[in-house]
């Protein structure tokens, strides 16, 4: 067989895992604890992702190494509390990458409540709204739609991790650092470091584990 029996909660395996020798990783080697990082409660548990997974996905999913030290367990309170912590470091990511996107989202939508609810609106509030637009900027309304698209929505997150490329570890710093910065957790399991680096060779596919030095 592939493990043998060692005790009620633990089997020991019998072949080689693609991690290889993991001592020294204190993290991966430590039991976990079954509560929430964040507050200790044990009840209603959620699996959070430290990179969000929007930004694993193709052409750029091949850069990222996310082991179990990028997943987290968090109760549903705390993760629903991170969430929105979470979505608004998003919007801020965009904006970075793609010069004035939060201005040109807001002027999409509203030219979109305009063009549903304009006719009904009073001219009082349908004036506040134009002169939020045009404080907002004069960019072109086409280009401000493009962004707001069906198709183009997709591909917010991708042109964040097209942008950070070059450099996938630092991104993922930047969002570990973000977890801790907003939850400030008490609960956090041995040997977890922002710094942690997981890394594979794409010449001989050989996984290296190391806490990197600040």
């Amino acid at each position: 067989g592939l493990a043998e029996y060692v005790d009620p909660n633990s089997i020991r395996i019998k072949f080689k895992t693609k991690y290889g020798d993991l001592q020294g990783s204190d993290f991966l080697c430590t039991p976990k604890r079954d509560i929430c990082v964040v507050c200790g409660g044990s009840k209603d548990l959620t699996t959070h992702h430290i990179v969000p997974i929007c930004y694993v996905k193709r052409p750029y999913k091949h850069l990222f190494l996310l082991t179990c030290h990028d997943a987290l367990l968090v109760c549903e309170k705390c993760h629903h509390i991170y969430e929105h912590a979470a979505y608004e470091f998003k919007m801020e990511l965009l904006n970075r990458v793609i010069p004035n996107f939060l201005n040109k989202l807001k002027i999409s939508r509203l030219h979109k409540t305009l063009d549903k609810h304009g006719e009904k609106m009073a001219p009082l509030v349908r004036s506040k709204i134009e002169t939020r637009i045009s404080e907002l900027g004069s960019y072109p309304r086409s280009e401000c739609e493009i962004l707001d698209g069906p198709k183009r929505k997709k591909k917010w997150h991708v042109q964040v991790t097209k942008a950070y490329a070059h450099d996938i570890e630092s991104f993922v710093v930047l969002w570990r650092q973000h977890f801790l910065d907003t939850m400030q957790p008490k609960f956090m399991p041995k040997g977890w470091n922002v710094r942690y680096c997981g890394k594979i060779s794409h010449e001989n596919r050989e996984w290296v584990f190391a806490q990197k030095e600040d």
